[in-house]
């Protein structure tokens, strides 16, 4: 996720990735510049989404906007 400027942001990100009804665990790392999140079984999450997640984030760190870079699916189990 490119965007993030401080540790606050990740935790911002982290946060708001929670709210979602279909993630049940949600981490960010400002240092590395990434988000893992995993997805309730028979959950989906859709890009659009997603964007809107970050763009919420975004909005109360009051900054222009996140970017995502990189999306990478890890099945259960690893």
């Amino acid at each position: 996720i490119r965007g993030m400027l401080t540790q606050a942001c990740g935790r911002v990100i982290e946060t708001e990735l929670a709210r979602h009804p279909m993630i049940s665990k949600a981490e960010a790392d400002f240092e590395k510049e990434t988000a893992t999140f995993t997805i309730k079984p028979n959950g989906r999450l859709s890009f659009l989404e997603l964007k809107g997640i970050l763009k919420k984030a975004s909005k109360r760190m009051k900054l222009s906007s996140y970017e995502v870079v990189d999306i990478r699916y890890m099945p259960s189990g690893r």
